[in-house]
Order: structure tokens, then C-alpha cells, then sequence
């Protein structure tokens, strides 16, 4: 119905990569469009061969993929993105909480509307998820308020579609005033100090920065300790985690090799046979066994207790 009224565009993912966390897939959708006026011309034989290359990726990171099967309508009830929903299971799981998972996701709409109903995009998808984990494990709602939580109450991330939970506001404002200008208003100018720096630090530890040197600085400034360690191992791949891997595939369990062959007895409904077992395991020369010497027949002993009569 969308795309009758015009819609200009409409997010899907390649089939492999679809569903649970991803969008829709795309090669439904453009069987579904196929031969009308809106059909999309992508052929769905290519898109065939693009999927098959990303199931093989997704193998991959299978240690990485949450819980969800198929469509989830938790998903749309709590307003959550697929990527901030795998975040929150982690943290849940690293908490030994997992089963708190749907009191979250009922949370998450609450702590929203208490934040402005702020767009659920990074980085503020994981400061609500973030809030809302903290609020359920904690068992009382902001018990504990995130730093990031603090920081959107303030203004800090510009202002909010509607205005925020006044009494939280001025919980974390303590008496001062909150941002009200354009917050990046407020920094001071800073790149030409952390390019000093960062060439400094190269200059010590001998390490060789990029041609374009302000590409090195951007990736300090946006990522300090791990960029500086990216910096200082550049050509050397063995300081940093490894490629994922496929999940090598279990070998298969060698059949058992048949009993060798011999001579059996079997008892049947009571009755002892002799039979044959050959190396195929086929039997033969099956004859009723010689019944056993019949012993004398031993007396019961008397009850514990019992007399002579």
C-alpha cells in the first residue's frame, strides 16, 4: 500500500541477511512487484548469487546472532532496532539476566517518552537501551542514571521532538541551566591541539602516519585508545583480533564396524538357541541349545523371626 501512494523508497536486505534483526527481504519484494507498474527491473537471479555470497559471510559471525527466529513483533511494540536489540541481549547475557529480556523491550518506549522521544539512532539507541537494562535489574526505575542518560536530559544532544521528563531534568541539572543553544556551540576549537599530539606520540614511539595525515588524527580523536593501538600496529595484523571464522564443520562419526563373527547363545520367549554370526552379520545354523543339568532345588530360608511350629 505504501508503494501504490507513492512512497520514494523502501528499505529491505538481501535475503540471507534478512529478517530476525534485518529489514525485509529484498528478492520478496521484487517477486511481489514483478510485472506491474511498479516493478523494480532488478533481476532476481542476480540477487540469487548476492545472497548466496552473504550466507557463506554470515556463517561467520553466527557467535554473534541473537535469539530471534524469523519475524519478531517485539521488534515494532518496542520500537527497537534490530542492531540496538542484539546490543541489549549481550548485556543482558553478560549480566546473567537473559530472562529479563521482554520487561526490557517494555521499558524501552517508557524511558523514550522520558527522554523526548528522542530517534532510537546511534548513539542514542544505546543510551535508551542502556537506561532501560539499568532500570530493570536495578528493580527501580532511574535508581541509577546513565552519564549518557544525564547528558540528552541536559541538552548536551540538541533538543528533543517534545520536552523531556521535567523532574528528571532537574534531578541531573542540580540547579544549574540546561543547553538550550546548538551544543557543539560549546567546544572549543581542539583539532589543531590533538594534531600536535598526535604527531608527537608518532614522533616517540616510531610510528609512521598515513600521506594524509589528518585521517590518523580523526581516527584518535574518534576512537583515543584503540586508535592510537590501530596506529601503532598498522602492518601488523596479529596485534588485533582475528578474522571470524565459519565454524569448521564436525566430522563425520565412522560407522561402527560389525561383530566379528562367532557363536552365540540367545534365549527367545524362554527358550536358548545356538546360533551363527558370519562377518556380515547374517546368522545361520540356528539349533536349540541342550538344555542345562537341572540342580537340586534350593530350600527357601525361613523368615526372619520365624519358629518351629
Amino acid at each position: 500500500k505504501a508503494i501504490e501512494a507513492g512512497v520514494d523508497g523502501v528499505d529491505t536486505a538481501i535475503s540471507s541477511m534478512s529478517a530476525t534483526y534485518g529489514h525485509p527481504a529484498t528478492e520478496a519484494l521484487v517477486a511481489t512487484l514483478a510485472g506491474t507498474e511498479h516493478d523494480t527491473g532488478l533481476d532476481i537471479l542476480k540477487l540469487e548469487s548476492i545472497a548466496a555470497y552473504f550466507r557463506e559471510v554470515r556463517k561467520k559471525y553466527h557467535a554473534f546472532e541473537g535469539q530471534l527466529k524469523g519475524y519478531d513483533s517485539r521488534i515494532l511494540v518496542a520500537q527497537v532496532p534490530g542492531g540496538m536489540l542484539t546490543n541489549l541481549e549481550s548485556q543482558l547475557k553478560q549480566q546473567n539476566a537473559a530472562d529479563k529480556l521482554d520487561l526490557v523491550l517494555a521499558e524501552i518506549p517508557r524511558v523514550r517518552e522520558d527522554l523526548g522521544f528522542i530517534p532510537l539512532v546511534t548513539p542514542t539507541s544505546q543510551i535508551v537501551g542502556t537506561q532501560a537494562v539499568l532500570n530493570v535489574l536495578t528493580g527501580e526505575r532511574y535508581k541509577t542514571i546513565a552519564k549518557e542518560t544525564a547528558g540528552i536530559l541536559k541538552g548536551e544532544y540538541g533538543h528533543t521532538p517534545v520536552p523531556v521528563n521535567a523532574a528528571l531534568q532537574a534531578r541531573v541539572l542540580e540547579g544549574a541551566a540546561p543547553v538550550t543553544c546548538r551544543p557543539a556551540d560549546l567546544l572549543k576549537p581542539e583539532l589543531a591541539e590533538l594534531e600536535a599530539d598526535v604527531r608527537r606520540q608518532a614522533q616517540e614511539k616510531g610510528i609512521q602516519l598515513a600521506g594524509n595525515a589528518i585521517d590518523d588524527v580523526l581516527t584518535v580523536a574518534l576512537f583515543p585508545q584503540p586508535g592510537l593501538k590501530f596506529l601503532e600496529n598498522r602492518h601488523n595484523p596479529a596485534a588485533f583480533e582475528p578474522l571470524p571464522q565459519a565454524e569448521a564443520a564436525q566430522p563425520v562419526a565412522k560407522a561402527e564396524k560389525p561383530a566379528a563373527s562367532g557363536i552365540y547363545t540367545v534365549e527367545v520367549e524362554g527358550k536358548a538357541f545356538v546360533v551363527k554370526v558370519s562377518d556380515g552379520g547374517d546368522i545361520s545354523q540356528l539349533t536349540a541349545a541342550e538344555p542345562a543339568a537341572s540342580s537340586a532345588p534350593v530350600q527357601a530360608a525361613a523368615p526372619a523371626g520365624a519358629g518351629t511350629p
